[in-house]
């Protein structure tokens, strides 16, 4: 895993020289990411940097930039690629040759043999840049999923990209400005929806895509993978298809998808949470391996409903893995919000940022490299939410509206996990189109937007776009309304959330992170299954229970998902009250943006008992990240 950034003039008469003293500022940024070795390389066209941490091939030759056998392709890359072994052994049969043993080479001499399409051949997790010297090219790509980020912005001069936007800082040439019609996007989704980013031009690529800057042509952009053909083409539905023979596939497929991911030079270990995905891979892991595994799981104090450590110690104890486990208090929180928001560089809703910083910053103190079970949801349909909205779309719409008519308004937050709460939730939004009730269940503010942003800056007759949900131009008239679902949060919620909290929660601790579940030969399999197979009843993520429910202690394989989430609400009424109304003392200097005094209200309302603790966490971030005299924040320009 590792950092990169570069710099691609733009006009031939253009020299670098004058530039590189602000160039070579870039990695400093981001360090983090690959604290083992700092390399800089350029001539008259480009300027690439890269941060390297080692984890295949520990040698100084698997430094990077990596190049071809005439050095006429150079290569930056952040990630790893699974199948490397093989496409090395058939490059070299086709006469390439390697300098190193690490993974990423393969990649230039895999575009020497297919060009462009040389990305379809990488099974793994990757942001790279690959720049031709002869066509004078530049070919930036991200792997399927999103795991891995990439960032872009050009000037009048250069075009720049980087693994983080905070590379961009340093340098003059590029405006810092604020993306001021993204701000209720943030509010809404909790994060800014790919491409889109805090900043105004600074874009983010988009997973599965190609981004490709040609001397003297225009930039192109080439999606090269999209899960909805998986889900669309007719033939690839497997109707008919037998649970004993989707079991053997599933077992398989995951078995191989663990297997590649244990491959590393340096300490490999598992998030063990106590839920049903990160138990299967620590099963799967501690089989191949034939030794004691290394696992971590965190805990809170403060409310059992959230703590899910009891069951990550029953899953440890059942595989004998070497376990470790950390408990979270609310008196840590100030100090790792601050490491967030400048890790994360802009605000960042989604609070199990909290705990997945934590447990990772646990896991690097033994390995360098920690298996996770991102994406289980994802294949199976794991949410609830996923259920509810499937039965809603069986059943007449007068139910639900006479339902709703008795049953009373929610007062819980969005997030809180209450049965009542998810119930009345539910009915909320029964008179929705699909893709605007799963907007509206992920909303942070929704009805309630309005209220809290400032009219003058973003009047009500300007909501109606916000409040749709991402993607949902996209034409999905032949999925089922379950593929529906599975492909929209795959695009938004897996990507924007998931994915990118985990990369930088763990990549500010030096932590490299792999999904087996988020293997696309496995997301393609489960993605050509039949519904039933992922939701049967009310039961969730059916045939991955079934496959793996004489392996898996029963505790686990049948308990109610709880989720990944902090007890912010008592925190925010306890130990952590001091510090939300310190941060919002000086509200009124966002006041641009959002009501002053309906933030007032809602904490008004939080100290008298309703949960309102994710709607003033997203607050709190956003009002930290546009103070001016933040220190977490750039100087906007």
């Amino acid at each position: 895993m590792c950092g990169i950034a570069g710099v691609l003039r733009l006009h031939s008469d253009l020299s670098l020289s004058p530039y590189l003293p602000h160039f070579t500022k870039m990695p400093d940024q981001f360090v983090h990411r690959g604290p083992d070795h700092l390399g800089t390389w350029y001539n008259d066209d480009i300027f690439l940097a890269h941060a390297r941490l080692k984890i295949v091939d520990l040698s100084e030759q698997a430094n990077q930039p990596l190049f071809n056998e005439d050095r006429t392709v150079l290569l930056l890359f952040n990630g790893e690629i699974y199948n490397f072994k093989t496409l090395r052994s058939q490059l070299i049969q086709k006469g390439h040759r390697f300098r190193s043993e690490g993974d990423g080479e393969v990649i230039v001499h895999l575009y020497e043999e297919h060009g462009e399409s040389f990305v379809k051949h990488l099974e793994g997790m990757f942001a790279l840049s690959l720049w031709d010297q002869k066509q004078k090219k530049l070919i930036l790509a991200r792997d399927r999923t999103g795991k891995k980020p990439l960032f872009f912005v050009s000037s009048s001069s250069f075009f720049f990209f980087a693994s983080e936007i905070k590379a961009f800082f340093p340098i003059p040439e590029i405006q810092i400005e604020k993306n001021e019609e993204a701000f209720p996007l943030y509010f809404v989704h909790g994060n800014i929806p790919t491409p889109h980013t805090f900043y105004k031009n600074i874009y983010q690529l988009e997973p599965a895509h190609l981004l490709i800057c040609e001397a003297g042509r225009p930039m192109r952009k080439i999606e090269y993978w999209d899960l909805k053909t998986y889900f669309k083409n007719p033939h690839n539905i497997k109707k008919h298809i037998q649970k004993t023979e989707a079991i053997e596939t599933i077992r398989y497929l995951l078995k191989t998808a663990v297997s590649k991911r244990l491959m590393a030079d340096v300490p490999v270990g598992a998030f063990l949470s106590g839920g049903i995905d990160s138990t299967i891979i620590t099963a799967i892991a501690r089989d191949e391996l034939q030794k004691p595994l290394r696992t971590f799981s965190i805990g809170f104090e403060g409310d059992p409903r959230y703590d899910e450590s009891p069951y990550a110690r029953i899953a440890s104890q059942r595989f004998q893995t070497e376990h470790q486990e950390f408990h979270l208090t609310p008196q840590m929180v100030p100090e790792i919000f601050d490491r967030i928001l400048w890790h994360y560089d802009a605000p960042f809703a989604d609070s199990s940022a909290i705990p997945t910083s934590v447990v990772s910053q646990l896991a690097r103190r033994e390995v360098t490299v920690a298996l996770t079970g991102d994406g289980g949801d994802e294949n199976f349909a794991g949410y609830q939410r996923f259920v509810a909205s499937v039965w809603m779309e069986k059943i007449p719409p007068f139910f639900w509206k006479a339902l709703k008519s008795v049953c009373p308004k929610p007062v819980s937050s969005t997030f809180n996990v209450s049965s009542f709460s998810r119930v009345s939730r539910a009915l909320e939004a029964a008179n929705l189109s699909l893709e605007a009730r799963i907007c509206r269940w992920l909303s942070y503010f929704y009805t309630d937007l309005r209220h809290l942003l400032n009219p003058a800056f973003y009047p009500s007759s300007e909501l109606s776009s916000v409040l749709s949900a991402p993607f949902s131009n996209e034409d999905l008239s032949e999925l089922t309304p379950l593929s529906k679902l599975l492909y929209l949060n795959f695009k938004g919620y897996l990507a924007d959330d998931l994915n990118f909290k985990m990369d930088r929660a763990s990549m500010m601790h030096s932590l490299e992170t792999r999904a087996p579940f988020l293997d696309h030969h496995l997301i393609e399999y489960c993605a050509s299954l039949p519904d039933s197979f992922k939701i049967r009843g009310f039961q969730t993520k059916y045939i991955l229970k079934e496959a793996y429910k004489d392996i898996l202690p029963k505790e686990i394989v049948y308990r109610r998902k709880t989720g990944f989430g902090v007890p912010l609400g008592k925190w925010f009424r306890g130990h952590l009250k001091t510090f939300l109304l310190d941060h919002l003392s000086n509200i009124e200097d966002s006041a641009e943006y959002i009501n002053p005094q309906y933030v007032r209200e809602l904490l008004a309302t939080h100290f008298r008992g309703e949960d309102h603790s994710m709607k003033l966490w997203s607050i709190l971030m956003f009002h930290a990240w546009n103070t001016p005299s933040s220190k977490r924040t750039p100087n906007f320009r």
